[in-house]
């Protein structure tokens, strides 16, 4: 042992506080893992509502009824083809009753038909402005449609300075020539009230940068980055924005969204971004969404997480203190017995006076140990705590047993069992090693569980151990490339949810069975040969689920491999899971702590004189009583 170790190790006040300085440490850097863990979740979540919100934009204009009908009159109307090719009168009657049905239809501001050459022939709004012989053909969206594509074109009224959206689809002629367009326009409050629905900033930006809607009115033709004399120039030569950059002032937004994060009135928001595509010359238009990611991580769930980590690795630092001190007692106690033995040689008085120190050191080491095992108990009783109480299991299932025993006094063997809203969920994990690495690992996998559970995703077993699977690699840091820790920690898990208002049962595993008694017959469901968290598993990989159909007095076993692998006493071999069901046929039908005495006495037999070899958990279950159980009952009760 360090020269330096051993004096800390010394002076008990000194290495306890060490011990909760570390303590402290590891677990902000916990704290910060699963906070990062949980930021990624989120921001793909945001990322998925701005992809959705950017598409049902596009259905509702370029892809929506209204395009859809302009391009459906303009291509094969009649009147509407006979004014775009002048050989009617401009506002002829019978062709401006088919644009104004069009533009009331989908409340549109005004409606307007052009020639070929973007002269103004048919003009519909609810007021006595006319349009009648302006030219458009320098509009985009007159140049895109004569183009023959239909487009949605974002602009402000010259006239009106009012926000709207202009739906432009080309008049095709008789052999198909495009003979004009014609366009309604709608306003732009029909992409306000999609975004109104977000509490946080919401923005449609153009491809120049300017906030063309969104839920933030005092927002709106604000830019995106900084204001520069050339970029206005641009945009005012553009003429899309009305007179707005030359009567006012710009001004750009309280934050860069070339990033993911933005501090806004002393919030820090999440950015996600995603194209919303128009057939705007410029490009793509942006739609930005936003979410505070103070509600990523609540401050009750936070303080738990620390406190959790500091109880649990405290506890482990001083039993490493307490063992370590054992050790430097020890080899004290060994250097006093060698100068004794010399002086042995020259002195037969001093025998005395060795086997008077010997007894003081061997009194010393006593007491070490006996802090060991208290500390060790008391982590057993930390442990403990993690599982469910029985007084819990009232009424989750109609008969349930379990056996959880490690091979020392804590282990890695874990099991959870509780009510999630209308569901009951029973997992069980079987984590790396055992004694009081397991144990740490199973705090680790009970954090990850009930985080999992919190989330509602706990009526399907696959996603469960999916969600584990990614959380127990980003935690143990295996999911980072370039990782040099040399510690490779894992678990097997096996996930069931009993649905009792469908009478079903699904599980799902990771390299745990499930076994069930049914009609007389003893059957298995084999988990996934996927193992949870390891460097080797798959952060993308699936697992699948098995949908078993509950009837009553079915039996359901889940074991982990510290049972099917415990060697006998007689020829060495393992017990095996072909033993465990042969076991368990005959007594199937029998109430569930009968079924596991009797089980646990055929393998107490099968081991003999043999040790324990790993950690053992059996949970034996019943989801329904038995048929005619429940009529019996109510027949007393009457």
């Amino acid at each position: 042992m360090a020269e330096w170790l051993q004096r800390i190790v010394g002076h008990w006040k000194t290495a306890f506080l060490v011990v909760a300085l570390l303590s402290l440490t590891a677990s902000f850097v916990i704290l910060g893992v699963v906070e990062d863990s949980i930021a990624v979740d989120r921001m793909d979540e945001l990322q998925q509502k701005a992809d959705s919100t950017a598409k049902r934009i596009n259905d509702m204009t370029l892809n929506g009824p209204l395009m859809g009908a302009a391009s459906f009159v303009a291509a094969t109307d009649p009147d509407i083809r006979r004014l775009a090719t002048r050989q009617a009168a401009d506002n002829d009657p019978p062709a401006m009753t088919r644009i104004s049905q069009l533009r009331k239809r989908f409340d549109g501001q005004d409606a307007l038909l052009t020639d070929d050459h973007g002269r103004i022939c048919g003009y519909s709004i609810d007021t006595a402005e006319s349009g009648i012989g302006k030219n458009i053909s320098f509009r985009p969206y007159f140049l895109r449609a004569m183009e023959g594509t239909s487009n949605v074109y974002a602009a402000v009224g010259t006239n009106t300075n009012k926000r709207g959206l202009y739906f432009a689809a080309p008049v095709l002629g008789p052999a198909g020539e495009r003979s004009g367009i014609l366009a309604v326009k709608i306003g732009a409050e029909t992409i306000d009230t999609v975004l109104a629905r977000f509490s946080t900033p919401a923005l449609l930006l153009s491809p120049q940068g300017v906030v063309f809607a969104g839920n933030r009115p005092d927002w709106i033709f604000r830019l995106a980055g900084a204001v520069e004399p050339a970029r206005i120039a641009a945009i005012r030569e553009l003429k899309q924005f009305g007179e707005t950059f030359t009567k006012n002032q710009a001004t750009s937004l309280p934050f860069d969204i070339e990033h993911d994060r933005a501090l806004l009135d002393g919030q820090t928001l999440g950015l996600a971004t995603a194209k919303v595509s128009w057939g705007d010359p410029a490009g793509d238009w942006t739609l930005l969404l936003t979410e505070d990611s103070a509600s990523w991580l609540s401050s009750q769930r936070r303080w738990g997480t620390l406190a959790g980590s500091f109880v649990l690795l405290g506890l482990l630092g001083a039993t490493l203190v307490l063992f370590l001190n054992a050790r430097a007692q020890r080899q004290a106690a060994r250097q006093r017995l060698q100068k004794s033995l010399v002086q042995l040689a020259q002195e037969k008085s001093e025998v005395e006076r060795t086997l008077i120190q010997l007894n003081a050191a061997h009194g010393e080491l006593n007491k070490a140990s006996r802090h060991i095992s208290d500390s060790i108990r008391y982590a057993s009783r930390i442990q403990t705590s993690l599982l469910p109480d029985s007084a819990s299991l009232d009424g989750l299932v109609h008969d349930i047993a379990i056996h959880w025993a490690p091979r020392d006094v804590v282990g890695g063997d874990f099991y959870w069992i509780g009510l999630i809203g209308e569901r009951c969920v029973i997992a069980v994990m079987d984590c790396t090693g055992h004694g009081v690495p397991g144990a740490f690992m199973t705090a680790i996998v009970a954090s990850v569980l009930d985080r999992i559970l919190s989330d509602n995703c706990h009526d399907n077993p696959a996603r469960i151990l999916n969600q584990m699977n990614r959380l127990i690699k980003s935690a143990l840091r295996q999911d980072q490339k370039g990782n040099d820790t040399t510690t490779d920690d894992g678990l097997d898990a096996a996930v069931c949810v009993i649905d009792r208002a469908r009478d079903t049962l699904t599980f799902a595993g990771a390299n745990i069975p499930l076994l069930y008694a049914a009609n007389g017959d003893m059957v298995e469901i084999k988990g996934d040969r996927h193992s949870l968290g390891y460097r080797s598993s798959k952060i993308d990989y699936t697992f699948r689920n098995h949908v078993v159909r509950l009837t009553p007095g079915m039996t359901f076993y889940l074991a982990t491999d510290g049972v099917t692998d415990q060697v006998g006493a007689v020829r060495r071999q393992l017990f095996g899971r072909r033993r465990l069901t042969e076991s368990l046929r005959p007594i199937h039908h029998l109430p569930a702590q009968q079924q596991l005495d009797l089980t646990l006495a055929a393998l107490c037999d099968y081991r003999g004189v043999e040790p324990q070899r790993d950690d053992m958990t059996l949970i034996v279950f019943t989801p329904l009583p038995p048929a005619g159980e429940d009529s019996v009952a109510a027949s007393i009760v009457a």
